[in-house]
């Protein structure tokens, strides 16, 4: 790999994975700040974070969609303004989609909620806090919108701007209303609810102020997209939004299989997986960056140049999880968790999974970059089918089995989550080496 590629690599994937870094340091505060109500509170934190994203899913879609249509734009004309229909699309699905959404689902959670925990002291503060999420999700669709954008134009650093922003104003709502700091009302875990969608719509004002400042009122003003635009648009955002809503919805399906373990043990799980979505970052900024070198190469139909920023991108990526993330999961486990921990026991149950996370992580992200790379290419449908028919078909099947027949701990699902992820990077890597991608048309 040239000195060139690697520059160009790390000027994408460095500011993004800053950027999500900023936010997932606030998710581990706001662990911190919530772990102070003890475990039924840190349980419903967790549980209703991923019952939001899944509630979430199609308008977070709308990031990959705007992101390989933008890509492919900017590649074949090097021009913003050519690549900002697509964003305006993306901005409309967003604000429609959204509400219809919020709308609904804010009122089925009193109804739905009992299904998803029995512990009555986690349905007790953990309705509230989900509905409060719930009402942030059109500006979740903005944010995404504008994220995909940026993205395909290559513009990271205004996504990690923005983003820094919105998790600074995220850990100081959420200390302000959790605590009732400096005359503030003290809320609990819906202050948490609140603090978090107030900073997603101070971020989403933040977005069009920079798109106002970048590209004037035309951006505004400007006659709108036309109807295949739309349809393009949506002929994406479907199965990348389904993709979305399958895997939260796997990951909230995991909490509640989790749940009939245990409070304790669902705490801990909720601990694992936040760190583990801090531990992720890497592939995530490597693999938005994969999806946009891809798309911009497969513009200028270089579809040879796209597969090889595929492997050197997720190549990239492993070696530097290996080094950043798995050494310290596998030698310092009990010390990263201890400051998460409400307890000895729930510490206890997290170390050995925390432990095994760190020894797959490697070749779990090369999938990961590998599924964004062939996103980026367009191939939604088929990276849909393979992540929910394992994830659904495969993991959670067992996971479900083992807990209610079987009466197995957190380890070992763990154990099987562990499998599945690894199976997906063979599946990943196979699909990118036959190259069907390159015929795709976006």
């Amino acid at each position: 790999m040239t000195s060139s590629r690697l520059r160009r690599i790390f000027t994408l994937a460095l500011p993004i994975t800053a950027g999500m870094l900023s936010q997932n340091i606030v998710n581990l505060v706001d662990i911190a700040f919530v772990k102070s109500l003890g475990d039924a509170a840190l349980a419903a934190a967790g549980l209703g974070g991923f019952a939001a994203f899944t509630v979430m899913a199609f308008v977070i879609g709308l990031s990959t969609a705007v992101q390989t249509m933008v890509s492919r734009r900017f590649g074949e004309t090097d021009s913003e303004a050519e690549a900002l229909p697509p964003l305006r699309s993306g901005l409309l699905l967003a604000l429609a989609s959204g509400s219809v959404l919020t709308f609904v689902a804010y009122h089925l959670v009193p109804i739905v909620y009992p299904w998803l925990n029995q512990d009555p002291l986690v349905q007790e503060v953990g309705a509230e806090y989900l509905q409060l999420r719930l009402l942030a999700t059109p500006f979740v669709g903005v944010n995404f919108a504008f994220r995909g954008f940026w993205n395909g134009i290559g513009r990271a650093k205004t996504y990690m701007l923005t983003l820094v922003i919105i998790n600074v104003l995220n850990a100081l709502f959420n200390y302000l209303l959790i605590f009732g700091a400096f005359g503030f009302p003290k809320l609990g875990l819906a202050g948490a609810g609140w603090g978090s969608t107030l900073a997603i719509f101070g971020g989403m004002l933040v977005y069009f102020a920079i798109a106002l400042h970048r590209y004037g009122m035309a951006f505004l003003t400007k006659a709108w997209p036309r109807q295949a635009i739309y349809r393009g648009l949506l002929r994406l955002t479907l199965p990348a939004g389904l993709q979305q809503l399958f895997f939260a919805g796997g990951f909230l399906y995991f909490h509640i299989v989790v749940g009939w373990i245990g409070t304790e043990p669902l705490a801990a799980c909720n601990i694992l997986i936040n760190i583990l979505l801090f531990a992720i970052l890497p592939a995530m900024g490597f693999g938005m960056a994969a999806s946009t070198l891809v798309g911009q190469a497969l513009g200028r139909g270089d579809a040879q140049d796209a597969q090889m920023w595929g492997w050197q991108v997720a190549a990239l990526c492993s070696v530097c999880v290996l080094l950043l993330v798995s050494v310290p999961m596998v030698f310092f486990a009990e010390t990263l968790l201890k400051p998460f921990a409400p307890s000895a026991q729930t510490l206890q149950l997290a170390v050995k999974p925390l432990l095994l996370t760190g020894l797959y992580m490697p070749l779990d992200v090369f999938g990961f970059v590998i599924m964004y790379a062939l996103l980026g290419a367009g191939d939604v449908k088929r990276v849909l089918f393979i992540s929910t028919g394992l994830q659904w078909g495969l993991f959670l099947v067992l996971a479900t089995i083992g807990v209610s027949l079987f009466d197995v701990g957190l380890m070992h699902v763990w154990l099987l989550q562990a499998s599945y992820r690894l199976t997906q990077t063979l599946l990943f890597a196979h699909m990118w080496h036959r190259g069907r991608w390159k015929l795709i048309q976006v």
